[in-house]
């Protein structure tokens, strides 16, 4: 079984966990937006004025391996509110406000390398609780902002590996505000890791 998990490992590389909380939802958004429906059905993520309203807000993730390894350190930062405002509707949710993010937050040209340097090396692909609605987000805000080489790997990583929903074994993490980015990312890991564990034994 010990070889079986080293060959898939290897063949696996390593996979980008990542969450993201916005200002609110895309002005067009079919039925089924975290689900397989996806907001990429009626609207693309060059239409940057149907994401007016779901802006960048918060951004966590880091690199795990197939066995559920952590190989990178953990980035979360808030994203400063340029030329846009976080509704109260959004703020209930994941507790972040408009002061408070333009007191904390830090411009995406801050960001944006480390992650495309993560990106990078995540060659397995993304992990992440709504795959599409989070797929579209990054790629908005990469397309407004004219990141196009960050926007190109993004494209090349696009593949999820197994569904999130499911059994999800206990996760331990410090108490943060309320469904924020880094609590988020936590629960599509688990859920990849038991998912995986069960096909190799």
């Amino acid at each position: 079984m010990l070889a079986r998990i080293q060959k898939s490992q290897q063949h696996s590389g390593l996979w980008m966990v990542v969450h993201v909380e916005t200002s609110g939802l895309p002005l067009k958004r079919p039925p089924g937006i975290y689900g397989d429906g996806g907001v990429g059905n009626l609207c693309s993520f060059v239409d940057t004025e149907a994401f007016n309203t779901a802006r960048l807000v918060s951004i966590t993730w880091a690199l795990y391996n197939a066995l559920g390894g952590r190989k990178s350190p953990i980035y979360s930062s808030i994203v400063s509110p340029q030329n846009f405002t976080i509704s109260t509707a959004a703020t209930n949710i994941h507790g972040i406000t408009q002061e408070e993010a333009l007191r904390v937050g830090q411009p995406l040209k801050n960001i944006v390398q480390t992650f495309h340097q993560s990106l990078q090396r995540a060659s397995g692909g993304l992990i992440t609780r709504y795959p599409k609605f989070t797929f579209f987000i990054l790629a908005q805000e990469l397309y407004r902002h004219q990141y196009f080489d960050v926007l190109e790997t993004l494209l090349a990583r696009r593949r999820w590996p197994l569904a999130t929903s499911g059994p999800i074994p206990p996760v331990t993490y410090e108490p943060f505000k309320k469904h924020e980015a880094l609590v988020d990312a936590a629960f599509p890991a688990s859920s990849h890791l038991f998912l995986h564990s069960k096909k190799t034994q």
